[in-house]
């Protein structure tokens, strides 16, 4: 049997759940979009003082890397993407991920990690 997934004009590519070791931890995918171009993405998750939500985006360029940068994403019903991010175009297709995170217990526990990557039809 062979089984496609697609919602609102999108085709999932892979999804996935994770769990980390500690709620502020890092998740790395190592991806090797086709046989001319791999990237990394590494979802940094991390607390502050200031206590306020905040998702950043960094791109290292020259060594391919993707970081997002998860700010105070510590809420007991998870905090995530609400709408897909772009992160890559391959071979003209438009890449995008979407995911959820959630603590398991308080700030020094496991993190829950619900992933989806998406390309555009």
């Amino acid at each position: 049997m062979e089984i496609s997934l697609s919602t609102k004009g999108y085709k999932v590519i892979e999804s996935g759940v994770v769990l980390l070791d500690e709620a502020n931890s890092e998740l790395k995918f190592d991806i090797k979009a086709n046989d001319n171009f791999e990237f990394k993405i590494n979802l940094k998750f991390f607390d502050t003082d200031s206590g306020e939500l905040d998702l950043e985006k960094e791109v290292e360029a020259e060594k391919n890397i993707i970081i997002l940068k998860c700010k105070n994403f510590t809420s007991g019903l998870g905090t995530g993407t609400t709408k897909p991010l772009h992160i890559a175009t391959v071979s003209e297709k438009e890449i995008f991920l979407n995911f959820w995170s959630y603590t398991l217990g308080d700030e020094k526990s496991a993190r829950k990690v619900e992933y989806t990557f998406l390309e555009e039809e």
